[in-house]
């Protein structure tokens, strides 16, 4: 069960940064669209490629167990940092939410 919910919010976590990653590159980190588009392209390879080596890890060194809960631990540690720092960055720009309009306005 513990390993059906953590693929479950592994593959949300996967493509909710997949589908937004080009973007993110060209306009926030102003990367051309083919730079871009090459970089996503090394997440994507990279992201596939890991598993061999946490395989390689668990069955020579470390168990299935322990590999699970490091990777586990790691993947929480960053996925938290993320969110913290995404909200550090939007309560420092104060967002002001209108009644009429839903879209954000910040204002600086």
């Amino acid at each position: 069960m513990c390993d059906a919910v953590y693929e479950v919010f592994e593959r949300m976590t996967y493509y909710g940064i997949s589908s937004n990653l080009v973007l993110y590159l060209t306009r926030k980190l102003h990367q051309g669209t083919v730079t871009a588009s090459d970089n996503v392209n090394n997440w994507v390879g990279t992201t596939y490629i890991t598993p061999i080596l946490g395989a390689y890890v668990a069955d020579a060194h470390l168990g299935r167990y322990w590999t699970f809960v490091i990777a586990s631990v790691i993947y929480l540690v960053v996925c938290l940092s993320t969110h913290f720092h995404s909200l550090i960055i939007l309560l420092r720009n104060k967002p002001i939410l209108f009644k009429a309009n839903p879209a954000m306005i910040f204002v600086k």
